[in-house]
């Protein structure tokens, strides 16, 4: 009984994970985001310090706030600032 909670609450930590997925990037940001991510989840790896939660949390509002940025100039600005050269 035991195994099936622990596997239940590992099944449920992991679909939570997806929640910065699930944020909708404008099609005019995603080129500029698809060419980033991998330079925006190091810089949330490095800000997290190894902690999963934070990096979970951190990658979930860099991409929210992302998404929120009206045009390429402050589209671009952000990525740079988080470690991305474009």
């Amino acid at each position: 009984m035991s195994n099936r909670i622990a596997l239940l609450l590992i099944v449920l930590c992991g679909c939570s994970s997806t929640q910065a997925s699930q944020i909708e990037i404008p099609a005019a940001g995603r080129p500029m985001w698809e060419q980033c991510r991998s330079a925006m989840d190091a810089w949330c790896h490095a800000q997290s310090q190894g902690d999963l939660t934070l990096n979970r949390d951190c990658e979930m509002n860099t991409t929210r706030e992302y998404s929120r940025l009206g045009d390429e100039a402050a589209r671009r600005s952000y990525l740079t600032t988080h470690r991305c050269t474009l």
